[in-house]
């Protein structure tokens, strides 16, 4: 025995009372008790009695206790005599984490990899928690009872409900959360610590140390730690490889933006669900009716009134096929109590102009459109919530969706209302679905207790929108595979008849009687194993839980370390996820450009489909559709390029591709001879976002079209003039056109911007000068005089197209009289105000142009505009730029130079970007170009980092300096 080492954990000891591992129960081969003794490493000896019926090891106590306050992991015994017991033994010290707590780290050698793997079973026996070695499994089948956790903060419930996420995940079993504190986010962030950069955004330094440092002091505890729970770093990749985790945030753009429409899109036959299936149909109409009109302003009457007026337009609405999702649905709904349009005749038993008043009609239609005014319309901007789509595999490259809706940044009252949309969209789809007896879907709420009492959202005496749902999913949602995960810290104030339905607890530390009190009226019907485990309930440690599941009765559990790092994500944190998810899906789109711009189109295809497919949440995907179905058209297939184009016109109406899909569209029609359709199609494209280019090339092919579509209802006189004058349908006219629109788009690549006619003169300032008073009456009289005929002049150089001459003479006047303290005259006042006027029109001029090309464009006009100031200049290729679009150098001087054509404001994260790729190449100078300006972050940031930002008045100032 000389040669075997067995390690003795000491974790939740404090008599000095130490579970030996079953080896080495094994290896002393006999039973009742051993005596002996055991030297430790400063010579000392210790008598020891081992009891073999129970494996524990008594004798260690005063020994342990005076280690001094270094915490001791575990020891290390060495047996060299068997009869009588003699050995060696050495203690380990280090950091123990009270989130992560192995309790014998020879334990756990590998995971288990069937069943969801929560952490290790602790025995009971002798009135202490002991490890046993042993894993604890929770069955799949059993969530579908439904699970609760609870216990004081700090007790370990989040970490526990994202082990099983971790667990239903690697199953395959979808997931959906709502996260109301941020730390469920971090779910994203799977590390296996093997690469400190993992980790690098999210260290925390300690006072002295570099964030490179913690990263490499955190990535190493978390390997660490996994190691112990026996999760390798192939586990972890594993994990990666089945998991596509996305963080969605209504009223935000700090994840991936999420749209609560007030309305849902309606069944796949309305008419039908309502014959077959008249009380669900009565329900959901009532539901959403009833959601929407609690978030009017309206008094108890009116809100009645509302009720049953807004669940008649939605029945209308649906079973004529209208759309009501979004802000345009919620548009024509506002339309409709506007103006009775659609007609409906009564509303229950009663006439609807003898239901409803003229007045009730303004005010309810005033507190409807305050939802699409102001911050209100936040909530039907982004992503429409559709459970279907969020859960299912094959949208995510046959992963296992994990979609966490992130709340933390809405007040209470708002955070309500998404956990009671949400749980109902959940109910919805689960009622579509059949039957089964595997889980389907996984919902978890991590705090239903919300802030206790009347802020908790399951309460037991206190009305929330979220407890009818949530009672839903609980009670029906075991026959369709919807599972619930329920978590609080508060278990007093939540209502426990409803969680009896849950068959799985997991009970945390909780201190107070009343606490206890509550678990045992909740749990039913206490047996001898119950009474045996709750008297740990006061005393359990971090990580620990007495639980008990459908299949196993009351156990006490030490949780697992997680997979993903469990911390809160702040909102920049989550921002920066995305912009990660957004950079990969730019790579992507850009590559997939280069292919097709070198006509290997089946290879960009390919890459467009990876990027839809992975990164379908990513805001290029309009672009992506866009481009899929240009190389779609190249190729000739038309059909298919319809398909990608019409997922434009039903996703991303409003976005800037919207118009040339629709062009592209009609073209495809056009090719296979359906010239109505192609005609309608070229017509709708001016209704969509859409450049002059377009716009152009759409009546062009609208006016061919036309003729075709004409031609066969038309007299013989009719086609005589038509053909006379050249108007008659022809062939050859529709090839000229792929000509003209080859010549439109290039016109618009091409076009160049000289610097003299990019110059717009500066506002003129004239609030400060209406605000003074005359002092003297008769130089006032002489300076008015003087300016009157200044307007004169500056009207002529208006009239002459001469802006800069007129700006002269304006600032003249303007200095004059501000230095004499002397107010402007109606006549120059207006003046000056023509020039403002005619200087905003070629303000947007230029700016309209510049919008109008590419961006590619946009970096040689720009790099053009400062060669003009007599530098050598050129422009970076599409990909692998290394940050850097354009290069300017002038003798020693070497200037890098970003371009950015976006529509909304630059913030820092380019700009640190810029000063990065500076550094990199060691430029002199970095300059960040932007037409739409910068945010107040983009300008402190650059003010620090030393990088000159230049929005357009900036540009073209300089541009126009020779």
């Amino acid at each position: 025995m000389n040669d075997r080492v067995y390690t003795i954990s000491t974790t939740a000891t404090q008599s000095g009372v130490l579970r030996i591992p079953s080896d080495l129960s094994t290896a002393l081969g006999r039973r009742g008790r051993v005596n002996g003794r055991l030297v430790d490493d400063r010579g000392r000896t210790h008598p020891v009695t081992i009891n073999l019926a129970d494996r524990t090891l008594i004798g260690l106590g005063d020994w342990l206790r005076t280690q001094g306050e270094a915490t001791i992991e575990y020891i290390s015994l060495r047996i060299t005599r068997r009869e009588p017991l003699e050995g060696s033994l050495s203690a380990s010290v280090g950091e123990v984490d009270p989130s992560c707590e192995p309790s014998s780290v020879s334990s756990m050698n590998h995971r288990p990899s069937r069943s969801l793997y929560l952490g290790e079973r602790l025995d009971r026996k002798f009135l202490e928690l002991r490890p046993t070695g042993e894993p604890y499994l929770l069955e799949p089948r059993d969530l579908l009872r439904h699970v609760f956790i609870c216990g004081v903060t700090g007790a370990g419930k989040t970490v526990l409900g994202k082990g099983i996420i971790e667990e239903a995940a690697r199953l395959r079993i979808p997931c959906v959360m709502v996260d109301l504190k941020g730390d469920l986010s971090s779910m994203a962030l799977l590390v296996s610590g093997e690469d400190p950069a993992d980790l690098l955004a999210y260290a925390s330094p300690r006072e002295g140390e570099s964030r490179e440092d913690a990263a490499v002091r955190e990535t190493g505890r978390h390997r660490k730690n996994l190691q112990r729970w026996g999760i390798t770093s192939d586990d972890i990749d594993e994990l990666r490889s089945r998991i596509a985790t996305n963080v969605f945030t209504p009223r935000s753009s700090a994840g991936f933006r999420l749209a609560l429409s007030a309305f849902v899109h309606p069944p796949d036959d309305p008419i039908a669900m309502r014959e077959n299936s008249p009380d669900e149909y009565e329900e959901v109409v009532d539901f959403l009716s009833y959601s929407f009109v609690a978030r009017l302003t309206l008094s108890r009457k009116q809100a009645e009134k509302a009720h049953g007026y807004v669940c008649e337009i939605i029945k209308l609405f649906w079973e004529r096929d209208h759309t009501i999702e979004g802000y345009r649905g919620l548009k024509r709904v506002l339309d409709e109590i506007r103006t009775d349009q659609s007609g409906i005749p009564q509303v229950g038993g009663m006439p609807l102009h003898e239901y409803i008043t003229d007045r009730d009609r303004s005010e309810i239609s005033t507190a409807v459109n305050r939802l699409l005014t102001g911050a209100a319309k936040l909530w039907f901007l982004g992503i429409p919530l559709d459970v279907g789509l969020f859960i299912d595999p094959i949208l995510y490259g046959k992963k296992t969706p994990v979609s966490i809706v992130n709340v933390q940044h809405l007040a209470f009252e708002d955070q309500a209302y998404v956990v009671a949309y949400l749980a109902y969209m959940v109910w919805f789809w689960m009622r579509r679905q059949p039957g089964t007896e595997d889980p389907r879907l996984l919902f978890f709420v991590d705090e239903i207790g919300g802030g206790g009492g009347k802020r908790a959202l399951f309460p037991s005496v206190a009305s929330s929108p979220a407890k009818a749902p949530l009672n839903l999913l609980l009670r029906q949602g075991r026959s369709q595979g919807v599972c619930c995960v329920f978590a609080t810290q508060n278990p007093g104030d939540i209502d426990y008849k409803g969680l009896s339905n849950c068959g799985t607890w997991a009970v945390g530390q909780l201190k107070t009687k009343r606490d206890r009190g509550k678990i045992e009226q909740g749990a039913g019907d206490a047996d001898l194993d119950f009474e045996s485990a709750k008297a740990f309930i006061p005393r359990l440690q971090p990580g620990q839980f007495v639980i008990r599941t459908p299949t196993q009765t009351w156990e006490i559990l030490q949780e697992r370390w997680l997979a993903s790092i469990h911390r809160t994500l702040a909102n920049q944190e989550i921002r920066g996820l995305r912009d990660a998810y957004e950079r990969r899906a730019a790579d992507l789109l850009e590559d997939a450009k280069t292919q097709c711009d070198g006509t290997n189109l089946d290879r960009a295809i390919s890459l467009l489909n990876t990027l839809l497919r992975e990164y379908r949440f990513s805001d290029l995907c309009s672009a992506a559709h866009l481009l899929k179905g240009r190389c779609l058209f190249t190729r000739g297939s038309f059909t298919e390029a319809r398909e990608t184009l019409h997922l434009i016109d039903k996703r991303f109406f409003d976005c800037e591709e919207a118009g040339e899909a629709r062009l592209l569209i009609g073209k495809c029609h056009e090719r296979e001879g359906n010239y109505a359709d192609a005609l309608r199609a070229f017509v709708d494209v001016s209704s969509r976002s859409a450049g002059q280019i377009v716009l152009r090339q759409a009546e062009l092919h609208s006016e061919v079209c036309r003729t075709f579509v004409e031609w066969p209802q038309l007299s013989t006189l009719k086609r005589v003039v038509l053909w006379l004058f050249r108007r008659a349908p022809d062939q050859a006219r529709l090839e000229r056109l792929e000509d003209i629109d080859d010549e439109l788009v290039a016109h618009a690549v091409e076009c160049a911007m000289p610097a003299a006619s990019l110059y717009v003169p500066p506002v003129i300032d004239l609030t400060k000068l209406n605000r003074l008073e005359r002092e003297s009456e008769i130089k006032t009289r002489k300076l008015e005089q003087w300016a009157i005929r200044k307007a004169t002049s500056i009207r002529n150089h208006l009239d002459a197209g001469d802006l800069e001459k007129a700006r002269r003479i304006a600032e003249q006047v303007v200095q004059r009289l501000d230095g004499d303290s002397c107010p402007l005259p109606p006549e120059t006042t207006a003046a000056i105000r023509s020039f403002n006027a005619a200087r905003q029109v070629a303000w947007e001029d230029v700016t309209g142009r510049i919008t109008a090309i590419q961006a590619k464009a946009f970096e040689e006009e720009v790099a053009g505009w400062v060669a003009e100031l007599g530098y050598k200049t050129w422009v970076t290729k599409i990909s692998g730029d290394g940050g850097v679009d354009v290069w300017a150098i002038s003798g020693t001087e070497q200037i890098a130079i970003q371009c950015k054509r976006w529509k909304q404001s630059i913030g820092p994260g380019p700009v640190r970007e810029l000063r990065g790729a500076m550094e990199q190449s060691k430029a002199d100078r970095a300059i960040l170009v932007s037409l739409s300006g910068f945010t107040e972050g983009a300008q402190a940031a650059a003010r620090e980092l030393g990088v000159e930002l230049w929005d357009a008045a900036q540009l073209f100032q300089a541009a126009s300096k020779k």
